[in-house]
C-alpha cells in the first residue's frame, strides 16, 4: 500500500498529552542483602533510601573540591547529552580529548561549577559518573 493514499496523522502527539516532568523517586542507599540476590520468601532485608537532593556528593570516593558541599540533585543538570556522552566513553582521563574535556567544563559551568580544561581529572569524571547513576 502507498503511504501517499494511507490515512496518517500527522499532527504531534504532543497536541494528545501533556508532559510531565520526571519524578525524582528516592535512591536505594544501602541494603543488608546484595542487589539482585535471590532469598527466600520472608527474608528481612533492610533498606536506606533518600531523595537526590539530600544525598552529599562526598558519598562518593575521591571527589574534588569544585563538587565538595553538593548534594546530588543540583549536580544533575550539569550531566547534558553531551557530557553523558563523553563519560559513556569509559576511558581514564587521559584518552580524553582537550574537546572532551571542554564538555565537562561547558557541562559544569551550567551549575556555576567553574574549572579549566587542565582540572578535568580521573576524579572529577569518576564522580561525574557516579552522579549520573541517579539520572
Amino acid at each position: 500500500m502507498s503511504t501517499n493514499n494511507a490515512n496518517i496523522n500527522t499532527q504531534p502527539i504532543t497536541d494528545y498529552f501533556e508532559v510531565a516532568p520526571p519524578v525524582q523517586l528516592p535512591r536505594v542507599l544501602s541494603q543488608t542483602v546484595a542487589a539482585g540476590l535471590i532469598v527466600p520468601q520472608g527474608t528481612k532485608v533492610d533498606v536506606v533510601v533518600a531523595p537526590s537532593q539530600d544525598i552529599p556528593v562526598e558519598i562518593f570516593a575521591g571527589v574534588p573540591d569544585s563538587l565538595k558541599g553538593k548534594t546530588i540533585k543540583p549536580v544533575l543538570p550539569a550531566l547534558t547529552t553531551a557530557v553523558r556522552s563523553v563519560l559513556a566513553k569509559d576511558v581514564p582521563v587521559t584518552s580524553l580529548t582537550e574537546a572532551d574535556k571542554a564538555v565537562i567544563v561547558t557541562g559544569l559551568s551550567t551549575i556555576s561549577v567553574t574549572v579549566t580544561t587542565a582540572q578535568v581529572d580521573q576524579a572529577l569524571v569518576n564522580t561525574l559518573r557516579s552522579v549520573a547513576l541517579f539520572l
